[in-house]
């Protein structure tokens, strides 16, 4: 499905229909379709991903940066980096800690990466993509993070190589969240969309069909993701337990 978003309203492009195709040939759907969103891995990692590896990286070069400075203020940190600059602080924390050479290195590095992460006046996408810039491998770099965030992903989604007619490449079916249109909002044909579509509410239309196998796969992902039971807290405690215990016998607690 292809949706077409009103004035003012944003979505995704792109779902997959969860009714059965003879609920829809039928009229069973109690007039409500109801779709799973599919992103662009462009789009699955500019508003899923990288502002969690920001929020990563923020914590891993300003505990570094703490380290070097012989400090725990992350707040007066993130103040005065914002405020006065990596150079001014990176001259600062070097010369009233005595670093050497490494650590100044180091210290310039963590900082740059930590100034390009607190730069709110960028999407986290953007951040990214000048952290990978600033790497000495870019490529490298952003081929580690980005093949890192697709396994990343877990069972809630589901990654497709291609989708006819669209011309980038991988795309992704989250399960965790279920969009619903009108029938009556729901065209079979593009053509029928845009004659009766007047921009003012949102609308989607049909443009192609997934294989037998991904069918398969993602109603199989869609329903494990809905049928999960929850243990309670005490029984899941019990494998806590069990782990400390193996612990123990190794690190020679019990006799």
């Amino acid at each position: 499905m292809r949706f077409e978003w009103p004035d003012g309203e944003t979505g995704p492009d792109l779902g997959v229909i969860i009714n059965a195709d003879c609920d829809l040939m039928h009229g069973k759907t109690d007039g409500v379709i109801a779709l799973l969103p599919i992103y662009s891995f462009y789009d699955y990692l500019r508003f899923f991903w990288a502002p969690s590896y920001m929020h990563e990286v923020i914590a891993a070069s300003t505990q570094a940066i703490l380290k070097l400075a012989n400090d725990d203020d992350a707040t007066a940190l993130h103040d005065w980096l914002t405020t006065a600059g990596v150079e001014k602080v990176s001259s600062s924390i070097a010369m009233h800690n005595g670093l050497k050479k490494g650590q100044v290195e180091q210290l310039g590095r963590e900082l740059k990466r930590l100034a390009v992460c607190l730069d709110a006046g960028q999407d986290a996408i953007m951040r990214f993509q000048q952290l990978c810039h600033a790497a000495a491998d870019p490529a490298g770099y952003a081929r580690t993070q980005i093949s890192s965030a697709k396994k990343a992903m877990g069972e809630g989604h589901f990654f497709i190589s291609d989708l006819i007619d669209e011309q980038s490449v991988g795309f992704v079916i989250r399960m965790r969240r279920i969009y619903t249109v009108p029938e009556h909002n729901y065209f079979t044909a593009t053509s029928e969309q845009m004659s009766k579509s007047q921009g003012t509410r949102v609308t989607a239309v049909r443009v192609a069909k997934l294989t037998e196998l991904y069918r398969v796969k993602v109603l199989q992902l869609f329903s494990q993701q809905y049928s999960r039971i929850g243990l309670p807290d005490d029984v899941t405690a019990l494998s806590s337990l069990a782990i400390d215990d193996i612990v123990a016998k190794f690190s020679g607690e019990h006799k």
